[in-house]
């Protein structure tokens, strides 16, 4: 999709091969142009809100190999900061909400990957990830005593949606409603939460093995996984009859994600001051386009 008057550039070029295993492997990274992500003013109740892409890879299992999830736009709205003493120690406690945004619908850009059907049979499928209710957000940031840092969990259901399929080169009606049964899951690590109906992206500043304070923040970006399962499709032809193929090349546990949002989003201030250095562009776009990493 273009993107209109932004000084955003596409990334370099992206193809999946097999490997001698027949397994798929991507290579490069996303190849059309980031969507439209036109920043949107605070509305009531929301102190402010960013507009910003995200990109990353993603593990199917039995695949085998990693696939490119195309560059998306995402807009975060920031609800709440208050502090809170938790074991003598200073707490930073930040809520948002957010969704994808693909020309107003709440959806991520669509991938187009290429598999192996019943592994032996070429089969290139484009999804989108549609999210059924907001992106819930909550970071809990450590300030004093040690360790320093914390963890930003970000909640949302969503459902894989295949909008195109083609069988050895030829392509298949599939209808409108193409879709896993129920939402993408992940272990939520919240025990009360963990009802295997949503994903839980996790955004860390430091953990156990003592990885360093800084590597994500909800405005600073960086760095979110997640292992998520991919429920059976159901829907898709006419009478279902690409149900099992779908299922039984994606669907699954243990298919790790992991998404880069970048240092620079479209926020309030950068829109006010209307400068390309501080992470808009004069259409009110983000500047910095992320690259995905493994």
């Amino acid at each position: 999709m273009a993107l209109g008057a932004s000084a955003a550039t596409a990334s370099p070029a992206a193809s999946t091969q097999f490997n001698a295993h027949g397994e798929a492997v991507a290579t490069g990274s996303d190849t059309a142009a980031p969507p439209p992500c036109v920043y949107q003013p605070p509305a009531a109740g929301v102190i402010s809100t960013l507009a910003v892409y995200v990109t990353g890879y993603t593990n199917i299992a039995k695949l085998g190999g990693a696939e490119v999830v195309s560059v998306s736009c995402t807009q975060l709205q920031i609800r709440s900061h208050t502090t809170a003493f938790k074991n003598g120690a200073l707490h930073l406690i930040g809520t948002a909400t957010g969704n994808f945004d693909s020309s107003g619908l709440m959806q991520s850009s669509p991938s187009t990957g290429t598999f192996l059907a019943y592994g032996f049979m070429p089969a290139t499928a484009t999804m989108v990830l549609e999210e059924t209710a907001p992106m819930e957000i909550i970071s809990d940031i450590q300030l004093t005593g040690s360790p320093i840092g914390g963890h930003t969990y970000i909640r949302f259901p969503v459902i894989a949606k295949v909008t195109k399929l083609s069988i050895n080169g030829t392509p298949v009606d599939l209808g409108s409603s193409c879709t896993t049964v129920q939402s993408l899951y992940s272990t939520d690590p919240d025990p009360a939460q963990d009802t295997h109906d949503h994903v839980v992206m996790d955004g860390y500043s430091f953990d156990a093995a003592g990885i360093k304070p800084g590597d994500y923040t909800l405005s600073g970006g960086g760095p979110l996984s997640s292992t998520v399962t991919i429920p059976p499709f159901h829907h898709c032809g006419a009478d279902g009859e690409f149900d099992s193929i779908l299922t039984a090349s994606i669907s699954g546990p243990g298919n790790y994600i992991k998404e880069i949002q970048p240092k620079y989003g479209c926020d309030g201030i950068s829109a006010a001051t209307n400068a390309p250095d501080t992470g808009c562009t004069a259409d009110l776009q983000p500047t910095d386009i992320p690259q995905p990493e493994r």
